[in-house]
Formats: structure tokens, C-alpha cells, sequence
């Protein structure tokens, strides 16, 4: 997200900076598409100093960030800080800004607000509520992420705008077999997806026999990596569904738009999505989804138009709405077509980039007044 937005930005004729950390393999500064990249050596690197936090707010990133992030603000002369994530990120970014006299924006991402299996301990919601308080502008993906931030007490506004998806990069237009790569010669169901607790996994494969027994033909291909890879292959076992099932696991950006692209069907069963980026990839592909009503996937997904929506943790309803698409291939044509021109009009880089300019100008705005 970040990339795509400060690539766009510099098509446009801005200047943008990333102050990120500096992992193995990676230089302090670089230059990508126009975009100046800094690294900093973030403090959790040395092992002795990696479980130091706050509960479980990663408070150490913020702290290692500060004196970096100062030194190249007071360098720079940015008109606008915008800080991605807000426990992580948020902390350097309103004390550096605030500092320096310096507009903030702060995008939430979702695990900092709201996560069902893991969730931000109560004792910390004013801390974070602080955080967007002390915002210049807080911007949430979705009506969803939006209410949740209210709840944890933020009195000031919060901006909602949604990810978008490169359309030049996901089309339905396919250019490598990847059906044919993999052996597969009946339908073939896409998931991608990190392998954890919040993503609900364990329902899609409990669903997988049911859309079996009606369509024996069809393949799971599983695009992603995690903790919870062993619990799910043991799963796939004990189902002896293993025939129908191939986890390819991590798959490099240059490859996963063909994934998208020969799929006839893209599932995202998630506990929680406070968006759900995959989806948009997958309906820029021209594919028909089937996601859960969490979060705000309702957002992305119109039921029965682009897809179909239901409940998380019902293998059942995941089943019977993907058989029901993959029975009839004419629903499945007008859904993909719908489900593209959906991001065509609302989704596209190119139309999300002018809502954050929008946005860095009323915060300009605010700021002269």
C-alpha cells in the first residue's frame, strides 16, 4: 500500500521519503521510482533487547525510530508526515511532527485497532486513542475500522479511504499457465492469505469435502506462509483430501497476479479483515469471491453480485455458496465482470491516490489556520 501510493505521488510531481527499518541485505539509502528510501536500525534486531515492549504494544520500534526520523525531517523539510499503522509507527511520528511543527497523518491498518485472536489489551485504548488525538488526521480503510477507532474514544474525525489495487498489474488477462504449472485440469480455488488463527483457514479446508462431493474435479491452491501451516496440512491428512489440496506456500508479487488470473474462484474465509486487499486483487483479476461478513469486507464485496458473503466459521455456508457459483458458470462470469468493474470505478490506484492528496491538502489547510 505504502509503495503504491508514494509511487503514484511521484508520477504526480511530488516528492516522496520513506523512513523505514533496515533489515539484512538492505542498503541505508536508496533510490526506487523516484522514491528516496532511509533505513534505520531498529532496536528489536539485537535478540537481548527483541521482547522489551510496552504489554503488547511494539512500543521499541517507535522509540528506535525517534532519533533517525528527527535528524531526517529536520533534513528534509516535509510539508506532511504520514505514518502507516499506529502503535508501530505512530509514536515516533506525532512526537517527531508534533516537535517540529509538522502536519501528521496516521493510516490505520487494522491490527491496531481490532484484531479477534489476538486483541489489544482494554488497558491500552486511551494510549492509542492518544495517538489519534494527537493526529493531524486519521485515516481508516473502512466504515468499519472507523467505528472501532470511535469506540476506543477518538473525539476528532477520521477520514475513511479505502486500499486500492494496481489494475495494471491484476487483469484477467492470463499470461502464464498456472493451472498447468500445477497440474490441474478441473476448477481451481484460489486463497491468499498468511497461514494465522485470524484468518479462519482451518474452515475453508473443513469446507473443501463438502464442495468435494459435488464437484470432485475441483483444486485448492493456498498461496501464502505461517504459524499455522503444520495444523493445517495435518488437518488436510486427517480429511484425506490431500489429492485436492496443493499449499504452495509464500509466492513472489511478480508471480501472484497469474495465481489470480487462472483461478475460477477466489475464498477469503478471515475471522477478521479490516478491509481485505486480496479481494480487490482477486475481482481486478475478474473473479467471482466468496468472503466472510466481517469487518470491512462488506465494503468490497457486494453479496450476490460480485460474490457472495457468509458467516465466518460456517464451513457449510463457505461450501454451499462456492458450489452454487461454481455450478453455474454464467453466475460466474457476471459476477467477475461485476466484481471488475467494481475496482475499475472505485478502486484503482489512480483515483485512490487523488483522496489522499485531498487529504494532505485539508490537512495543509488545517494546519495554516
Amino acid at each position: 500500500m505504502a509503495y503504491e501510493l508514494a509511487k503514484r505521488l511521484v508520477e504526480l510531481g511530488h516528492k516522496v521519503i520513506i523512513h523505514t527499518i533496515q533489515k539484512k541485505g538492505t542498503k541505508k539509502y536508496e533510490q526506487t521510482d523516484g522514491i528516496e528510501i532511509y533505513r534505520f536500525k531498529d532496536i528489536r534486531l539485537f535478540p537481548k533487547l527483541s521482547k522489551i515492549t510496552l504489554g503488547k504494544i511494539p512500543s521499541i520500534f517507535s522509540f528506535s525510530a525517534i532519533p533517525s526520523l528527527f535528524r531526517l525531517v529536520k533534513k528534509t523539510h516535509p510539508d506532511i508526515i504520514h505514518s502507516h499503522f499506529l502503535a508501530d509507527t505512530g509514536l515516533s511520528a506525532i512526537i517527531v511532527g508534533n516537535t517540529l511543527k509538522i502536519p501528521i497523518i496516521t493510516s490505520l491498518l487494522g491490527k491496531d485497532i481490532f484484531d479477534p485472536v489476538d486483541p489489544v489489551p482494554i488497558k491500552w485504548h486511551n494510549v492509542l486513542a492518544w495517538l489519534m488525538e494527537n493526529s493531524s488526521m486519521v485515516i481508516a480503510c473502512s466504515s468499519d475500522q472507523k467505528l472501532r477507532a470511535k469506540a476506543m474514544g477518538v473525539s476528532s474525525g477520521i477520514t475513511i479511504i479505502p486500499h486500492g489495487v494496481n489494475i495494471q498489474r491484476f487483469t484477467p488477462q492470463v499470461k502464464v499457465d498456472i493451472k498447468k504449472k500445477l497440474g490441474i485440469q478441473g476448477p481451481m480455488i484460489l486463497s491468499v492469505q498468511r497461514l494465522h488463527p485470524r484468518k479462519g483457514m482451518e474452515y475453508l479446508i473443513d469446507a473443501i469435502p463438502i464442495i468435494l462431493d459435488k464437484k470432485p474435479s475441483a483444486q485448492f491452491v493456498i498461496v501464502g506462509k505461517g504459524s499455522e501451516k503444520a495444523k493445517i496440512e495435518k488437518k488436510i491428512e486427517i480429511l484425506h483430501i490431500e489429492n485436492n489440496v496443493k499449499l504452495v506456500g509464500f509466492v513472489p508479487d511478480s508471480e501472484l497476479p497469474h495465481y489470480y488470473a487462472n483461478c475460477d474462484l477466489f475464498v477469503l474465509n478471515s475471522l477478521y479483515e479490516a478491509f481485505g486487499i486480496v479481494l480487490l486483487e482477486a475481482m481486478a483479476s475478474g473473479k467471482p469471491v466468496v468472503a466472510t461478513t466481517v469487518g470491512g469486507v462488506p465494503e468490497v464485496v457486494m453479496n450476490g453480485k460480485t460474490g457472495f458473503l457468509v458467516s465466518p466459521r460456517k464451513p457449510k455456508q463457505l461450501a454451499e455458496a462456492s458450489i452454487k457459483i461454481l455450478q453455474d458458470p454464467e453466475m460466474k462470469q457476471k459476477m467477475g465482470n461485476s466484481g471488475l468493474n467494481r475496482v475499475l470505478k472505485r478502486f484503482s490506484w489512480d483515483s485512490i491516490v487523488k483522496k489522499y492528496l485531498n487529504a494532505y491538502i485539508m490537512t495543509q489547510k488545517l494546519k495554516s489556520r
